[in-house]
C-alpha cells in the first residue's frame, strides 16, 4: 500500500490533542506517516522531497495567516500538487480568510472539531461529511457577502496568478461578493480564462427571445434606458408608457411642441374604428436614438376610466407586427386592467427592485398573485437591481433566485432627472455595459 504523508502544522493544537491524533492514526488501516511541525520550522524545500501524495493540514491561527498565505503560494509556485487543508473552528469562522485560502490554491476547509473527533476524514476529504460543505452551507444560510475592497482586490490578484483554479472555487468567490462587484468579477474571469465559465445571475427557466413584448413593472427610467440599449443593437423598438396614473416618458424623451398625440388618441381612434397601422405610426414619435420610437402616456387623468381593454390589445398587436421589440412600462396596481393585460401578454416581465426590502416583498407578492390568478408562467419574470448595491445573496431566496441583473446608481442620471433631459441618450459607459450584460441574458441575436 502506498504511503501517504500527512504533515500537520499544529501551532494551536494542544499536546494532548497531538498525542490523541497519533493514537488514532495507528488505528486506521492505512499506511500513514504523520509529521508534526511548528509553522516556523517547516520549509518549502523539505516538502518538495515528498511525492504529490501528501496532505498538509494547517490548523488555523489568525496571527499567522499572512505567513501561511505566502507559504502556500511558494508551494504552488514549485508545482506542488498535494492536498492542502485548512482547519478552522466553526465558532471563529472567517469567510474572508476562507475565500483567500481557496483562491490561492487551498484544497478544502475542514471543521476543526469534526476532524479532531474523526481523524480519518483527512484521508478522503472529498466525501460529504469532511469537506468544506459546512462553510458553503454557512454562506447560503447566513447570506454573508464580501464587502471589504482590500480582500476582494487581493482575491482578484491571486486568481490572476492561477490558471488551474477549480470552478467551484470561482463560484464560491462570486457567491459571496456584493452584487455591485459581480459584473466586474465576471469580466475578470472571462478575460483571464478566455471563456465564460458561469453566469453570476440566475437565468434558470428564463428563455431568451428574439422579439416580442417586454413589460417593465413600475419604473419608467429603467424602461426607457433598457429600450435605448436594445434599440442600439439594431433592433426596431418602440417604448410605450402604459402607466395611466403617472405617465413620465416626457421626462425621459422630452416631446417637441408638434408632438401632441399620445395614449389618449389611441382610445379615440379605436372608438371611431380608425385604429390601424397608419394611425398607430402617427402616435409613435422617433427619438434621437436610432431605431427607437416612443408612445407617450395619458395626458389627462380624467380620461382614465374611458379606456377599454380592447383598445390596448389592438394597439399591442399592431406594434408587435411593426416592431421587433415593444417595451411597455406599467404601474404596480394589480387591479389596473392595463397592468394585468400587459403581464398576461408579455414575453418577458422585468421587475426593477431597490434597497427597500419591504417594497421588494410587496412587488414579489403582487406578481405572484397575478401569476396564480391568471395562470401565468413565473419563469418569464426576472428581477433587476436598479440603483441598488444590495447584496444579492440576501434576497436570492426571497425571489426564488430570479435575480437576473443589476444597474448601479449613477449621479449623472440623478442630475438629468431634475432637468428633464434624456439620460437614456447620454448614458455613462459603465451603466450601458451593465445593460448590455442584462440584454444578453434575455435577448438572442
Amino acid at each position: 500500500m502506498e504511503k501517504r504523508i500527512f504533515i500537520f502544522i499544529l501551532d494551536s493544537i494542544s499536546l494532548a490533542e497531538k498525542n490523541y491524533l497519533k493514537k488514532e492514526y495507528r488505528k486506521i488501516n492505512v499506511d500513514i506517516e504523520c509529521r508534526y511541525y511548528d509553522f516556523s520550522l517547516l520549509k518549502v524545500d523539505e516538502v518538495q522531497k515528498y511525492s504529490d501524495d501528501i496532505t498538509i493540514c494547517i490548523d488555523f491561527k489568525r496571527e499567522y495567516f499572512v505567513e501561511i498565505v505566502k507559504w502556500i503560494q511558494k508551494l504552488r509556485s514549485v508545482n506542488f500538487n498535494g492536498t492542502i487543508l485548512l482547519s478552522m473552528d466553526k465558532q471563529g469562522f472567517d469567510y474572508n480568510i476562507s475565500l483567500k485560502f481557496l483562491a490561492i490554491g487551498g484544497s478544502y476547509i475542514l471543521d476543526r472539531k469534526a476532524w479532531l473527533e474523526k481523524p480519518s476524514m483527512l484521508i478522503n476529504p472529498t466525501n460529504d461529511e469532511s469537506v468544506d460543505a459546512w462553510i458553503y452551507n454557512k454562506l447560503s444560510v447566513k447570506r454573508v457577502a464580501v464587502d471589504n475592497d482590500d480582500v476582494i482586490d487581493s482575491l482578484y490578484n491571486e486568481i490572476l496568478l492561477h490558471q488551474n483554479l477549480k470552478l467551484n472555487t470561482l463560484k464560491y468567490v462570486y457567491s459571496a461578493l456584493e452584487i455591485s462587484r459581480k459584473d466586474e468579477f465576471l469580466s475578470l474571469i472571462k478575460s483571464h480564462f478566455k471563456k465564460k465559465p458561469f453566469d453570476i445571475y440566475s437565468t434558470k427557466g428564463l428563455k431568451k427571445i428574439s422579439n416580442g413584448l417586454i413589460v417593465i413593472w413600475d419604473n419608467a427610467e429603467f424602461c426607457c434606458e433598457l429600450a435605448s440599449v436594445i434599440a442600439s443593437r439594431n433592433k426596431k423598438t418602440v417604448v410605450v408608457d402604459l402607466d395611466r396614473l403617472n405617465p413620465t416618458f416626457d421626462f425621459q424623451f422630452p416631446a417637441k411642441k408638434r408632438q401632441t398625440m399620445n395614449l389618449s388618441d389611441v382610445q379615440r381612434f379605436y372608438s371611431s374604428k380608425e385604429l390601424n397601422k397608419d394611425n398607430v405610426l402617427k402616435f409613435c414619435y422617433p427619438t434621437k436614438i436610432k431605431n427607437l420610437k416612443v408612445l407617450y402616456g395619458l395626458d389627462d387623468i380624467k380620461k382614465f376610466e374611458y379606456f377599454t381593454n380592447e383598445a390596448l390589445i389592438e394597439l399591442l398587436n399592431i406594434l408587435l407586427i411593426e416592431n421587433e421589440f415593444v417595451i411597455v412600462n406599467v404601474n404596480k396596481f394589480i387591479y389596473d386592467a392595463y397592468t394585468c393585460l400587459s403581464v398576461i401578454k408579455a414575453d418577458k416581465v422585468l421587475v426593477p427592485i431597490d434597497n427597500n426590502i419591504v417594497k421588494i416583498r410587496e412587488k414579489d407578492r403582487l406578481l405572484r398573485f397575478i401569476c396564480e390568478k391568471q395562470k401565468i408562467d413565473v419563469n418569464k419574470i426576472g428581477y433587476v437591481f436598479f440603483e441598488s448595491d444590495k447584496k444579492i445573496a440576501l434576497l436570492s431566496e426571497m425571489l426564488n433566485g430570479n435575480i437576473i441583473g443589476q444597474i448601479s446608481f449613477c449621479k449623472k442620471r440623478l442630475n438629468y432627472r431634475n432637468i428633464k433631459k434624456s439620460y437614456s441618450r447620454n448614458m455613462t459607459r459603465s451603466i450601458k455595459k451593465q445593460y448590455m450584460l442584462l440584454v444578453d441574458r434575455i435577448i438572442s441575436d
